[in-house]
């Protein structure tokens, strides 16, 4: 018996008729409106496993996306006198359920394998840099991608590939444009849609405490290891191990555990946020791993069902056929025009076939876990991961340069931060609704959704979301966001909301921002922060960096960028690769007052009917985020805008008033270019040997800002790094100064523990390069 078979006969037992056609177990199409629009039904698990008991269906006519997407979702039949809503596009979960749907497409061709095609199923990503994810909700634990499939960013759907003889496609899976019109495949889940809910299986461990070194969280205990510190190279590789290796060692130290378990995205975030100090340049391994001997599907290293997943875009891929069975997490945010990921997601590597798997690869760091233990006390904290003059007290979580604390106490927004404040440890510099400066802060703040002071220990304990330290700043006529310690936004998430409510919160499911009025009640997390921020002015990045000099022709300065209006009318994807090559990025907008400029340029064009394309997409997970990456502190939709309109709106436009409103990537519109106007130093520092400044994956607002540095999109220092230093810095006092010494705390935090690490080392550290340290 073949792989496939033996798997498929292991969820359920089918005979071969019932896969073309199954009325016994699927509603009959027979007198319903469905019947000129659906093939019959095919059972493809009959939810004897865990998971819902649900059939497919093969449309017989072809539609766009939105089209069908909205057909599955309306199915509903009458089951036992009762009418059942459980439609939507197909998901397939095992490689049993897609032997299934291969066998049963061919049932419906009976030889003529150009009737339908081949059909889409509901696997799909809302952006070119989004990760791809079931419509139903389902985590992603089983991919059949064809070859080196997915490899076009900018499609967005996916397509079965199937062939008669088992062979060539064999039910492999393609990405696809999402505007090309297809047959689909639907599914109804015969009880009704599975509330997918996301939470372990067997629930989270006891409460306890950990052994030294070991950080406790959510039931477990989790330390870092393969990460020795060389203070000439920052790291040292010959620490890494094999996964096989790796998982050795956690057993080694502590009898019992295994390469890290993350049983829900909390447990994520927290170890996401601790790689930012010192893991510089290397994805540890973690505790997910593809157990199948044949295919891919991936689950927890104890081999429980994937809840959830955080997988980088276009991951698990098959590359390595089925030898890339281990899985890392990412150390870094990183973006660039074909691709993205965050800090925290997961990548499949290479380790060995199912027989030798683990033995072979690549070595990489790794990280431990252990469930929490009685015999140690609860709520002890490795200091490793806090500067020396943080000193919390019970009940407070050390972490880099503050102690923080959850409290479910719901207040308005000014009260929680004066709480904050009048109750925050008394030897730091300032205590206040948490802000969040980094990458890493910002899965740390996530990971109080699951804060043992939480009756239940899941994030339905917070309905109404946590209030972060993020508010509008009213003053002066400023009507842009801003940390309420003053810290320049430079990492967010925001939600799909309009953004037009004055007070910023973490919001419970999604755990992106939202906004809201300040008078509701929420919880709270508050901050006591023990080291000094200083912020950074334009005068004194210009005494840096030289004034300003000209821009080139048909290019207009507008502060210290340079921007142009292209009338030549593109795609999104199109115009941003334009404005690329250009030196720059589309065009990214911060206040009003350069709207009304904006604006008012485009206004004096002659394609003001059709809107243009600025720098703002929709990423996943980051949220809303500008193509240059500066932060988003700033919006200006139009009333009701951003809709999503049938789930194709990623992409931003603004209209000849002004207003924004989220559009289809796939439209053709006039579009604005901005790029950073050249400088004296910096123009210099092109023209001689260019010297590295800053950090792999660092933004123009962190280059400039916090290390005072040059910033070119199209320069690489080194590494893939666009930030370099200037040509002849000079002494500006209070600019330089803040490079130095414990007040450069802010340059430490976006640049993922630079500081951290000066001030614990005080030692070079590799792929963070400052000219003033």
């Amino acid at each position: 018996m073949l792989p496939f078979l033996w798997l498929a006969s292991a969820f359920f037992q089918f005979s071969w008729a019932q896969i073309t056609c199954d009325t016994d177990n699927c509603p009959s199409l027979a007198g319903t409106s469905y019947e000129s629009k659906l093939n019959c039904g095919v059972l493809v698990n009959d939810g004897t496993n865990g998971q819902s008991k649900k059939c497919a269906y093969m449309m017989k006519t072809r539609g766009e996306w939105p089209e069908s997407n909205n057909f599955c979702n309306s199915l509903k039949f009458t089951i036992n006198e009762t009418e059942v809503e459980g439609g939507s596009m197909l998901s397939i979960r095992s490689p049993a359920e897609n032997e299934v749907i291969r066998q049963y497409i061919i049932g419906l061709m009976d030889g003529q394998t150009n009737v339908y095609y081949y059909p889409r199923i509901g696997l799909r990503k809302t952006c070119q840099n989004c990760e791809w994810y079931w419509t139903d909700g389902s985590p992603i634990s089983y991919t059949n991608w064809y070859g080196t499939e997915p490899n076009t960013y900018y499609y967005d759907c996916v397509r079965f590939y199937y062939s008669s003889n088992g062979q060539v496609y064999n039910g492999t899976w393609m990405d696809m444009t999402c505007t090309g019109i297809y047959s689909d495949l639907c599914q109804f889940e015969v009880d009704g849609k599975q509330a997918f809910n996301p939470e372990p299986i067997n629930g989270l461990p006891a409460k306890g405490g950990c052994k030294p070194n070991w950080y406790p969280f959510g039931g477990y205990c989790y330390k870092f290891d393969g990460f020795r510190v060389d203070g000439g190279s920052g790291f040292d590789p010959a620490g890494f191990l094999k996964w096989n290796d790796a998982k050795a060692k956690c057993n080694e130290d502590w009898e019992g555990a295994t390469l890290a378990m993350l049983p829900t995205t909390e447990h994520n975030s927290l170890v996401a946020s601790l790689l930012g100090p010192w893991f510089f340049g290397a994805d540890p391994f973690i505790g997910v791993f593809n157990n199948a001997y044949y295919d891919y599907y991936f689950s927890l290293i104890n081999e429980d069902r994937l809840m959830y997943d955080n997988w980088i875009p276009g991951k698990p891929n098959h590359a390595q056929s089925t030898m890339d069975k281990c899985v890392v997490m990412s150390w870094r945010n990183d973006a660039n025009f074909h691709d993205s990921f965050r800090v925290g997601q997961w990548n499949n590597v290479y380790c060995g076939t199912s027989t030798n798997a683990g033995n072979i690869g690549d070595p990489h760091p790794w990280l431990c876990s252990h469930e929490q233990s009685s015999s140690y006390s609860p709520g002890v904290y490795p200091t490793f991961f806090t500067l020396p003059d943080v000193k919390c007290g019970p009940g407070w979580i050390p972490y880099h340069s503050a102690c923080y604390k959850l409290i479910t106490d719901k207040k308005p927004f000014d009260d929680a931060n004066k709480y904050c404040a009048e109750n925050g440890e008394s030897a730091a510099k300032g205590s206040y609704l948490i802000t969040m400066w980094d990458e890493y802060e910002v899965e740390f703040g996530k990971s109080f959704f699951r804060d043992d002071q939480l009756p239940n220990r899941k994030p339905t304990d917070l309905p109404e979301g946590i209030w972060i330290g993020l508010k509008k700043d009213d003053r002066q006529g400023k009507d842009n966001f801003q940390w309420i310690d003053g810290i320049p936004l430079t990492r967010q998430d925001w939600a799909g909301d309009s953004g037009n409510q004055p007070c910023a919160y973490m919001d419970s499911e999604t755990k992106m921002y939202k906004t809201s009025g300040c008078s509701e009640q929420k919880a709270f997390i508050c901050k006591s922060e023990f080291y000094e921020v200083p912020i950074n002015t334009y005068d004194d990045i210009d005494a840096k960096l030289g004034k300003p000099q000209e821009c080139p022709a048909g290019w207009s300065l507008l502060g210290h960028h340079c921007t142009r209006i292209y009338e030549e009318e593109q795609p999104y994807a199109q115009a941003a690769m334009q404005c690329q090559i250009q030196g720059g990025n589309l065009g990214s907008i911060h206040s009003s007052g350069y709207n009304r400029i904006i604006k008012d340029m485009f206004t004096k064009t002659a394609h003001t009917e059709n809107a243009m394309w600025i720098g703002m997409q929709y990423k996943g997970a980051f949220g809303w985020t500008w193509d240059d990456g500066t932060g988003a502190s700033y919006f200006n939709w139009e009333s009701g805008e951003p809709n999503d309109w049938q789930e194709a709106e990623d992409c931003v436009a603004m209209d000849e008033i002004g207003t924004w409103k989220d559009s289809p990537c796939r439209e053709n519109k006039p579009f604005l270019c901005k790029k950073i106007a050249p400088t004296e130093y910096c123009s210099a520092a092109i023209s001689s040997k260019i010297k590295s400044c800053g950090f792999i994956g660092i933004s123009e607002t962190e280059c400039m800002f916090e290390f005072g540095c040059c910033f070119d999109p199209t320069i690489d220092s080194g590494n893939g790094n666009n930030c370099f230093q200037p040509k002849q810095p000079v002494d500006v006092g209070m600019a330089a100064g803040a490079a130095v010494g414990v007040t450069v705390f802010v340059i430490a935090a976006v640049a993922g523990g630079y500081f951290f690490y000066t001030k614990r080392n005080e030692a070079t550290i590799a792929g963070i390069s400052n000219p003033l340290a």
